[in-house]
């Protein structure tokens, strides 16, 4: 274990980084918008539609820049710079008094949480770990479904059940997100050679993995270079299929406070955002065993599976009931399916796409993963455009539960190894 300390460092950085930008920051972002709009400061429409920026934002960058911003910075220095954006972000967001300054927040959020997500997670477990990348993704990623299980209830606490202190809940997380960058960032280690170390697991003889597995030796590059993987039908597959996957898998999670409000008579801001703190238990419950899943038998299974899970939430949703252990019920499903937003999108990169340039593949496909969420909760208001009143999402659903299923076919194709030409 010594001899990997700066493994275990950098490991508890990112695990850090999952629970202050995803347990703290964007999963709580959605309790906002029910009171931003109550108090006459941003309508509820324009709050989701920021949240839509953030992830566009995020995607774009994703897409374009984040392997350059890398490969220039270095992760760490990376992590410093866009722990920054999130904190004026979140500062903005605390003293908006109109639309104007809650999207030049949702721009610097968007900015800081590109490099801050599952991208450079996947960048830096593939950095340290020559293997069991699936399950070492999923104790990072575990550790934000933690993070996810209290901070919603703490945050709707801070918010207050009148919503008058949502201005003061932004900036308490403000604070906390300081602090603990400064921390994140100390504890992050660029590469194992510049501290005469090797990548854990690198020197240790595996037996040979199923067909499908992620399991590799890391020294043995497979798959075709960056520039030629656009040329092959996996590539266009895995982006299609976690597409679909950001779209249907996201959206659901960033309606159902609402959902909640709106079904359960008399339900208070605490206990409706206690639905959330399901989701994200039943998500960090997942998360390690999906990512075992991932490595063992390949990731294409474990999102058929949480597709199944997924679909069973929706249809419960769709029969509109107003019972909240109903909808509890519904949000363990919905935290199951989750985990497909966070582990496997970098087992799948290296089951179809192989390990060859890997820093500078994985980003792509994750941005048009980023791209669905961005647009996702767009679609429901689109869908379901009288939902906020009337709590009626079933249209939306029905076309969500079709695009869970293309999903669920297309990673089959998109996880058969690309030929090295």
């Amino acid at each position: 274990m010594s001899s990997h300390r700066h493994a275990i460092m950098s490991l508890l950085s990112l695990c850090i980084m999952y629970v202050v930008f995803t347990g703290l920051v964007f999963n709580t972002i959605s309790l906002y918008a029910f009171w931003v709009d109550a108090d006459g400061t941003v309508p509820f429409a324009s709050y989701l539609n920021m949240i839509s920026v953030i992830g566009i934002v995020s995607a774009v960058l994703t897409l374009f820049a984040y392997g350059a911003v890398v490969g220039k910075l270095g992760l760490k220095k990376t992590l410093g710079v866009a722990a920054i954006f999130i904190i004026v972000a979140l500062v903005l967001f605390s003293i908006m008094e109109n639309e104007i300054v809650m999207y030049v927040g949702g721009v610097s959020f968007g900015v800081g949480i590109t490099f801050l997500a599952v991208s450079s997670t996947g960048v830096g477990i593939n950095t340290w770990f020559a293997r069991n990348i699936g399950k070492m993704q999923g104790i990072v990623t575990m550790c934000g479904g933690v993070a996810g299980i209290v901070f919603p209830l703490v945050v709707a606490q801070w918010i207050g059940s009148d919503g008058s202190g949502w201005r003061t809940s932004f900036q308490i997380t403000a604070a906390i997100t300081a602090v603990l960058s400064v921390v994140m960032f100390l504890l992050y280690t660029d590469s194992p050679e510049k501290v005469g170390e090797t990548p854990m697991w690198a020197d240790e003889e595996i037996e040979p993995a199923s067909e499908g597995a992620a399991d590799v030796v890391a020294a043995e590059e497979t798959g075709p270079a960056y520039k030629k993987i656009f040329g092959t039908p996996q590539f266009w597959f895995l982006c299609i299929a976690y597409l679909l996957v950001g779209i249907s898998f996201y959206s659901i999670v960033s309606i159902m406070n609402t959902y909640a409000l709106t079904h359960v008579p008399g339900i208070d801001s605490t206990a409706a955002a206690g639905v959330l703190s399901i989701i994200f238990a039943a998500t960090a419950i997942a998360m390690v065993p999906g990512g075992a899943i991932c490595d063992k038998i390949g990731s294409k299974w474990f999102i058929v599976l949480c597709a199944a899970c997924l679909i069973v939430a929706m249809g419960i949703l769709m029969m509109n009931s107003d019972s909240l252990m109903l909808i509890n019920v519904a949000a363990v499903f919905i935290g199951i399916a989750y985990v497909s937003l966070n582990v496997p999108v970098v087992v799948s990169v290296r089951e179809g796409l192989g390990t060859r340039d890997y820093a500078q593949k994985v980003p792509i496909v994750t941005g048009f993963m980023l791209a669905g969420v961005a647009f996702g909760p767009a679609i429901i208001g689109i869908l379901s455009p009288s939902a906020t009143s009337t709590g009626d999402f079933n249209t939306a659903l029905i076309v969500y539960i079709i695009l869970t299923i293309t999903a669920a076919v297309l990673i089959f194709p998109g996880t058969k190894l690309a030929k090295n030409k």
